[in-house]
């Protein structure tokens, strides 16, 4: 994914899913995710965006001149010019990193 400094976007990773220890499919809640963009300082609950767990992310500069944030706060706030690797993992195991590859980059 790729965001501007004065855009705010939601991050959807489309397909997310978990087993259990016998590798079977287990339903999964939309709001039973989160992500981390720092490293894994910091995990942020998901958000339910269209039946997909999300995250609001916006650049430096939102909201820049113009722009109206809105009552929605953004679950990261990324610095230009940088490119931060997502971890997601689910709530109820927080000991297991679920998806280590995606990635937004700012620019």
């Amino acid at each position: 994914m790729r965001i501007l400094p004065q855009e705010r976007k939601w991050f959807t990773p489309i397909g997310l899913a978990a087993t259990n220890s016998h590798g079977t499919p287990i339903t999964v809640a939309v709001t039973s995710w989160e992500a981390s963009f720092d490293k894994g300082a910091t995990w942020k609950t998901s958000r339910d965006d269209g039946g997909n767990p999300g995250w609001l992310i916006a650049g430096s500069a939102y909201p820049g001149t113009g722009d109206s944030a809105g009552a929605i706060v953004a679950d990261a706030v990324l610095a230009a010019d940088t490119t931060v690797t997502v971890l997601i993992r689910l709530r109820d195991t927080p000991e297991t990193t679920i998806n280590d590859e995606l990635t937004i980059t700012t620019y």
